[in-house]
């Protein structure tokens, strides 16, 4: 698909786009500035899980540091497109720990709440990004034959 192509199909919206290897993409789009915005992002979706870490160690309430896992789980599995089904494994965790924070005290409903916020704030902070690739795809079409040309822009029927 050439380039005014795309830019008339999805300007219409009319048509799906994604990337293969998230962060890949953003290093052929944007080069290595991108990289570094994408990791300030990353950091900034990832203040929630780290604060809680340096709290539940600082407080030596190591056992809910066990929330990490799933936080972390969480960042990773966090997708552009926000829905229900994708978030059940981490409401899941918001119930385990509502029902640990019984027994083990109240740090464990936040614990159970951390990879709930995490994966909220990966899928948005991901889905902002493509956004934004979206539009630089559109506007710049050195851009998208890179990243076309590495086999990394997934179009239909491609």
């Amino acid at each position: 698909m050439e380039h005014q192509e795309f830019v008339e199909r999805t300007t219409a919206a009319d048509m799906w786009w994604g990337v293969r290897g998230f962060t890949r993409a953003v290093l052929i789009v944007w080069r290595t500035r991108g990289l570094l915005y994408l990791a300030v992002a990353a950091l900034f979706a990832l203040l929630p899980l780290l604060g809680f870490a340096v709290y539940s160690a600082w407080s030596s309430r190591y056992g809910a540091l066990a929330w990490i896992l799933p936080g972390m789980l969480a960042f990773y599995a966090g997708k552009p497109n926000l829905n229900i089904i994708d978030s059940l494994p981490w409401l899941a965790c918001g119930l385990v720990g509502l029902v640990a924070s019984a027994w083990f005290g109240a740090l464990n409903l936040l614990g159970g709440l951390i990879p709930c916020v995490t994966w909220f704030l990966s899928s948005a902070f991901k889905g902002t990004v493509m956004h934004m690739m979206g539009d630089r795809l559109r506007a710049s079409k050195d851009s998208y034959d890179r990243l076309n040309g590495s086999g990394r822009l997934l179009l239909p029927g491609a």
